[in-house]
């Protein structure tokens, strides 16, 4: 009976080991999406301030009113 004892405490001494969890690696994929969203809102703005600029600056060359 013993070395039904022993096989017993090898098969909960694995299964123990094999329910224990990974340590966790660094996924690379793994984003701050508040940071992100931020950034990406506060560049649209300056890109947006910046257009307005060049468009009411009037020495854009795009006019529509060129006469040729």
């Amino acid at each position: 009976m013993a070395s039904v004892g022993h096989i017993l405490v090898f098969c909960v001494g694995l299964l123990a080991r094999a329910n224990a969890e990974a340590p966790q690696e660094h996924d690379p994929f793994t984003y701050d999406y508040q940071s992100l969203r931020i950034g990406g809102l506060t560049i649209a703005g300056i890109l947006f301030i910046l257009g307005i600029l060049i468009i009411l600056s009037k020495r854009c060359r795009c006019k529509f009113n060129q006469q040729q």
